[in-house]
């Protein structure tokens, strides 16, 4: 009862009763005032991470171990919650081996006397004896047909670098039938004769071929030989090659390989060196835009041309005969019997007033798209005022000459575009391709 009245009595602030000093109190008090420090806490000190090995096999690190060893309260989580994504292996690169052949001790021996042959010849190029050169191209032939493999391979890119490689060697392995061995002598050997390339044309091989056509440079036989091989491919490569040499012959050659492969005509007819008359000859087989291309990069407006148009027809007319141009209704005439069931009954009068052969009169009506069309009427003095209203006529009825969907306006620009003398120089080089007359007729 006393301690509780003491402890009442400190709590409500009241004078001290006997048994309990000031001093006590005065503790006491200061004890009270001061704030409780707060608890330790003792941080434990963080796992080891373990260390990151690198590998190639995608392996997991062994990571599950160590957190295993520590005290550590890992809630429990399904493991169908969150499936593991599925790792899917990066495929293997694709690469081309040859295939391994096995050798005999022999052949491994004469492999390596190849080597050390391929080395003096590459290392005396330029300051050994040609009879040096010559008694090492000649032990190599020897040793040639029992050679396999890698080293034969090697022997031919290292031939194929050389500035003057022995040409008996070269030829032998150039004809190889292995386009390991013959491919970059065939593609990158610049000592190749003309007379090997052929040989390895004349026997078709399509790979070979492609390889050949690659070539920085190829003479016109060659080209020609490609061209008149009937290899698409290759006719292809041939074309887009600037370094290749074609002759009239090779660009005849695939001028009617264009004529049924799409895929050669446009690049056909945009190379920089193909011939004016062969130009206007894919014209025929040729889309629109194509025939665009093609009448603005060889027709032209010039005094000169001008002249030699007027030579032109000039030639062709003997000194007795004169021309009467015909009449406006006359033309008009003419034209109109293109329309019906036989064109062909007006192919002769169409021909005398436009002064161009039947054959060509009759190859530009067999045309539907217009352009030739359009040409015939420049010739033939149409008056522009005339042009849609004959474009109406001729892509509407029973027997249209027209394409009812050809873009009437795109023809009436196309006629706009067109002057009498480049109207003309059409109309000279169809005559030539058309009648088989000029100086192209025996190639036709």
């Amino acid at each position: 009862m006393d301690r509780l009245v003491t402890e009442n009595t400190v709590t409500s602030g009241a004078a001290p009763r006997k048994g309990f000093s000031a001093d006590a109190f005065r503790r006491l008090s200061t004890k009270l005032a001061v704030a409780p420090e707060p608890p330790a806490v003792v941080v434990p000190p963080p796992a080891p991470i373990p260390p990151i090995v690198a590998s190639n096999s995608f392996q997991q690190a062994p990571v599950v171990a160590p957190l295993a060893a520590q005290s550590v309260h890992t809630p429990h989580v399904e493991v169908d919650a969150f499936p593991a994504p599925e790792i899917v292996p990066a495929p293997e690169p694709v690469r081309f081996r040859k295939p391994e052949i096995p050798l005999t001790e022999d052949q491994l021996r004469k492999a390596d006397l190849a080597r050390t042959l391929i080395d003096m010849m590459a290392a005396s190029g330029g300051t050994g004896q040609p009879q040096e050169r010559a008694l090492a191209a000649d032990t190599l032939l020897e040793l040639q047909p029992d050679l396999r493999g890698p080293i034969l391979v090697t022997l031919a890119e290292r031939v194929a670098m050389m500035e003057a490689p022995p040409p008996a060697l070269v030829t032998r392995l150039a004809i190889n039938e292995d386009l390991n061995v013959s491919g970059p002598l065939l593609e990158e050997g610049q000592q190749v004769t003309d007379q090997d390339l052929l040989a390895v044309i004349a026997k078709g091989a399509a790979d070979k071929l492609r390889l050949i056509a690659r070539r920085r440079r190829i003479s016109r036989v060659v080209s020609e030989a490609i061209a008149s091989s009937g290899d698409p491919s290759a006719m292809l490569t041939l074309i887009r090659n600037q370094g290749a040499e074609i002759s009239g012959a090779g660009f005849e050659a695939l001028m009617q390989a264009a004529k049924s492969d799409a895929d050669l005509l446009a690049p056909l007819c945009t190379r920089q060196d193909l011939p004016a008359y062969l130009a206007l000859e894919l014209f025929w087989t040729a889309p629109t835009q194509l025939r665009r291309y093609l009448m603005s990069r060889f027709l032209v407006d010039s005094e000169a041309l001008t002249a030699i148009l007027k030579i032109k027809m000039d030639a062709g007319i003997s000194s007795a005969a004169t021309f009467q141009a015909p009449d406006k209704d006359s033309v008009i005439a003419s034209l109109g019997s293109l329309i019906g069931e036989n064109p062909s009954a007006g192919f002769e009068t169409v021909a005398q007033c436009a002064r161009i052969s039947p054959a060509t009169v009759a190859r530009i009506a067999g045309d539907k798209q217009g352009e030739a069309l359009v040409a015939l009427f420049k010739v033939m003095s149409i008056a522009r005022s005339e042009v849609a209203a004959l474009l109406q006529e001729f892509s509407s009825g029973d027997h249209p000459l027209l394409n009812p969907e050809r873009d009437l306006e795109e023809l009436q620009a196309i006629f706009d575009q067109l002057s009498f003398n480049k109207a003309r120089f059409l109309m000279t080089y169809w005559d030539w391709s058309s009648a088989a007359i000029g100086p192209y007729a025996k190639k036709r």
